[in-house]
């Protein structure tokens, strides 16, 4: 389905209930934004909504709010509890509550080039950069810490929790997944 007025290249999507019973998209886009979709009963008949064929019950798709912070192109997107991370080829790691679209926090210069996945793990979220790291941040505080980091030869461009452990893979020259524990010890 192409979303009428949808963001240009859209690099990752996630899905989070919102109130009500709908359900929220949300999608990083090459336009600077994270926007949000609400997916809602309804028959599309209206001009700001359409309808989503063959769903049971009938289900409508409405645009919901836009968030506007970064200065270059949003790539990932992960929801933990009642906000949004979002990362950039800005370099930077924005904190959105969903509820308001307010940004809370922006963590400056998160990597030495563009932020490409991000993931919960262990006590904190982290994520992978175009440099190579892999750094973990604080939940708790005022502002996020960055408390550990590992390094890699290349890129991790895919970055899975499973279980205990956080499969990683560089999608490079490499065909390896390298799998660690949340101390960011490599288990295999």
């Amino acid at each position: 389905v192409a979303l009428a007025s949808a963001p240009d290249s859209v690099g990752d999507v996630r899905p989070a209930p919102g109130p009500g019973g709908r359900m929220d998209v949300f999608s990083a886009s090459n336009d600077f934004s994270v926007r949000c979709w609400h997916v809602e009963e309804g028959n599309g008949k209206s001009s700001i909504t359409f309808k989503l064929p063959n769903t049971k019950p009938q289900l409508q798709v409405r645009r919901g709010q836009a968030l506007y912070g970064h200065s270059n192109g949003v790539r990932c997107l992960l929801r933990v509890g009642p906000n949004l991370w979002s990362g950039s080829s800005d370099q930077s790691i924005r904190i959105w509550r969903t509820a308001t679209g307010e940004c809370t926090e922006t963590v400056a210069n998160a990597h030495d080039g563009t932020v490409l996945q991000l993931v919960t793990a262990g006590e904190g979220i982290w994520s992978s950069g175009y440099d190579g790291r892999v750094r973990e941040w604080s939940l708790s505080g005022l502002t996020r810490t960055r408390l550990r980091e590992i390094s890699f030869n290349e890129p991790l461009r895919a970055m899975r929790t499973v279980g205990d452990n956080v499969w990683m893979c560089q999608g490079g020259r490499s065909s390896d997944i390298q799998v660690v524990n949340s101390e960011m010890k490599a288990v295999d």
